[in-house]
Order: structure tokens, then C-alpha cells, then sequence
């Protein structure tokens, strides 16, 4: 048999293999990625965290909107629009895992920040931005010290399903350079030190 079609033999003969291979590992229940994910159900402490962060997460990107929109100070609108693209990406990444888990995403927004945002809506200039900026600090360091032991996997939150763990670990050092910023922009736009943070 000629070399070329020779070749042409072989390489068909090892498509058709890792082609039936595939057909049997699908009719015979072989676990696919996302069927691994699912055969680790998640604590009851990983549904709570997932929920939460869900939750929050989509009300930062609301209350950021609004701020955007309404502040003229362009340091405030600079950490509102890095709130909203920060925070879209990790609501993409949880509603990921969640849906893997057949969990349903939650209304967005905590009780807090439904009253930040009812508060907000009442105030313009340096006072908004005041009441922006103070509710970052506070509500992120809130948030680092929620997140670090799911990133840690310390013993009361270690999850079952490490992709809570990983979603928790990619946003721990996100979080805490959000606050980082807020501290900064708080003080400049006049916030106390101590309510910034820096007691």
C-alpha cells in the first residue's frame, strides 16, 4: 500500500477509535466535567457563602451604577466604574458554579445596601459621594473578613466542592484591593480617617 494512503488508513482508524471511545463514555455515564462537579454536593455553609457573595456582589454593581451616574467627582466615578466591571465578572463566575449546582441566583442586594442606595438617592454632591465611599470601606472590610475563611479553607468553612473554594480564593485579593481604593478615595473626598478605616 502506497505510504500516503497508509497514512490516511491509520489516521482514520484512530478517529474512529477516540470517536467511539467518546460515543461509550457518554452512553455509559462516564462523569463529564460538569457531572464531577455535581457528584460533590455542596454544605450547607457553601450554599449560604455562594448566596451571600451572589447577593452582594450584584448589589455593589447596582448601587455603583447610580453613583456613576450622579457624581461629579472623578476619583468617586473612577471606583464606581471599577466596581461595576470588578463585580460583573465575579456575578458571572458565581452564577457559574451555582448553576452547576442547580442553585437559583438571588434577588441582588443585601437589606444594607438597599438602604445605601434609598439614602443615596436623597443626596448630591460631597455629601453623596461621602455616604458612597464611607459604605465602601465599611461594607468591604465586611466582605474580606466574610470571604478569607472560605479562601482559606479554614476548618467551619471548608467547602466539599473546591470550586467554592477557588471562586473565594480569585476574589479575596480583588476585595481587598477594592479596599484599599476606597480608603484612599474616602479620604479624599473627605471621610475621617478612622471611619476609612485607618483607626
Amino acid at each position: 500500500m502506497p505510504k500516503i494512503l497508509l497514512k490516511a488508513a491509520v489516521s482514520a482508524t484512530l478517529l474512529s477509535f477516540f470517536l467511539v471511545t467518546f460515543v461509550f463514555a457518554q452512553n455509559n455515564g462516564l462523569p463529564s466535567a460538569s457531572q464531577e462537579i455535581n457528584s460533590h454536593p455542596l454544605s450547607t455553609q457553601d450554599k449560604q457563602f455562594l448566596d451571600n457573595l451572589a447577593k452582594d456582589s450584584q448589589g455593589e454593581v447596582e448601587v455603583a451604577q447610580y453613583v456613576e451616574s450622579k457624581t461629579n467627582n472623578p476619583k468617586v466615578k473612577e471606583f464606581a466604574q471599577r466596581m461595576i466591571h470588578d463585580h460583573t465578572i465575579l456575578d458571572a463566575e458565581v452564577k457559574e458554579v451555582m448553576d452547576k449546582h442547580s442553585m437559583s441566583m438571588p434577588q441582588p442586594m443585601t437589606a444594607e445596601q438597599q438602604q445605601l442606595l434609598s439614602k443615596l438617592k436623597n443626596e448630591s454632591g460631597k455629601q453623596l459621594d461621602q455616604t458612597f465611599m464611607e459604605a465602601q470601606v465599611k461594607g468591604h472590610e465586611e466582605d474580606l473578613s466574610k470571604i478569607t475563611p472560605e479562601a482559606e479553607h479554614e476548618a467551619r468553612l471548608q467547602p466539599i466542592d473546591p470550586t467554592v473554594g477557588e471562586v473565594a480564593q480569585e476574589a479575596r485579593p480583588v476585595i481587598a484591593e477594592h479596599l484599599r481604593l476606597a480608603k484612599e478615595v474616602a479620604r479624599d473626598v473627605g471621610v475621617n480617617s478612622a471611619t476609612a478605616g485607618d483607626k
